[in-house]
């Protein structure tokens, strides 16, 4: 029941897999002379994957269907369409028991600290109920467990008996970590685990996440729209818009040099450290609003509100494409090599 550090296990094992992942909700319209189905589409063909060992930052605007996509990925959310592997095994091949074991080796931490915990279940029973219902061991081992998680994330193990009321926004995401923990997974979906959380604590518990995956060799898939947190914490960065995955690359190539035109616009709305930089620099401000994921717009879903958008962009789906190893791009106006035709001087 001992928490023991384990090396790095990043090896380039896909861990991870998603392929053409969609995640619809039917919306029923009504019209005179009848019903219509329509569909929200929440997730629109998203793939991507996630090597052993690694954080991959999933970022985007609200409503972009960021969670909804860590949601699906679990199965907390059936998919409409697509496939999830996790270490080769089709997830929706399997149900019942068989999905109820893997689950195990998958974990969520979600945004909201305080609903993710029951109010009239203290921090111990929380942290212990995954143990009692996978039957990983005797109720003794499972106090002991529970005393060296607390530990773990940083909490007095006295205060087991505390309830979540008692706690700090940042104490409660401990608590939350700590359960996910509990069983020993491989992966989890940290689903905007820091922004319910003062601005003084979110880099403690990015810090912690950090420091528990170099101990324990964890997976994580980081969810979150604060960019320099995302970078700060992630190998890789997957840029969302409208349900789709619009760029993929590493962490430090996204922010050196964005190719998507979205991804330019959120990169130049982070703040520089170097003032010099920071006050000759001009923002790209994307006009108009995102449009609604029941009603997308044809061709490039981003087209109603890229500066730079051409007649292509606004009636042809762009492909989603490795251009060099591990970056991918759907855009029009990126050439075959990987340049782009954009200026981005601005950025």
């Amino acid at each position: 029941m001992t928490v023991t550090s384990q090396p790095s296990r990043q090896s380039g094992e896909t861990l991870v897999r998603v392929e053409d992942l969609h995640k619809h909700y039917p919306v029923r319209s009504l019209r005179v002379f009848g019903a219509q189905e329509s569909a929200i589409r929440a997730v629109n063909g998203v793939s991507f994957e996630i090597r052993r060992g690694e954080t991959l930052g999933l970022v985007g605007e609200s409503g972009c269907g960021k969670s909804t996509t860590g949601r699906t990925l679990l199965r907390l959310e059936e998919p409409t369409a697509g496939h999830v592997w996790f270490e080769g095994v089709d997830l929706a091949d399997l149900d019942g028991e068989r999905m109820r074991m893997i689950r195990k080796r998958m974990q969520v931490v979600f945004q909201d600290s305080a609903d993710s915990l029951n109010p009239r279940m203290s921090t111990g029973r929380a942290i212990a109920e995954p143990l009692h219902i996978y039957e990983m061991g005797t109720d003794a081992e499972i106090k002991a467990k529970v005393a060296e998680l607390m530990e773990l994330v940083g909490l007095n193990p006295a205060w087991a008996k505390r309830f979540p009321h008692e706690f700090s926004g940042g104490q409660r995401q401990r608590i939350n970590i700590a359960r996910a923990l509990a069983i020993d997974p491989d992966f989890i979906v940290l689903d905007e685990p820091i922004s319910a959380l003062d601005v003084s604590i979110q880099a403690q518990v990015v810090n912690l996440l950090a420091d528990l995956q170099t101990r324990l060799g964890l997976t994580y898939l980081f969810i979150a729209h604060d960019l320099a947190m995302v970078r700060h914490i992630s190998d890789r960065i997957a840029v969302m818009y409208l349900g789709r995955i619009v760029e993929t690359a590493d962490a430090n190539a996204i922010f050196e040099e964005p190719l998507h035109p979205y991804t330019q616009a959120l990169i130049s709305a982070v703040p520089l450290a170097d003032p010099k930089r920071e006050r000759t620099r001009i923002p790209i401000v994307l006009e108009g609003e995102v449009p609604s994921p029941g009603n997308m717009p044809p061709g490039c879903v981003f087209h109603p509100r890229c500066p730079q958008a051409v007649d292509r962009c606004r009636t042809e789906i762009p492909e989603y494409r490795e251009f060099t190893p591990g970056r991918f791009v759907a855009c029009h106006l990126v050439d075959e090599d990987g340049s782009h035709i954009i200026d981005r001087t601005g950025l």
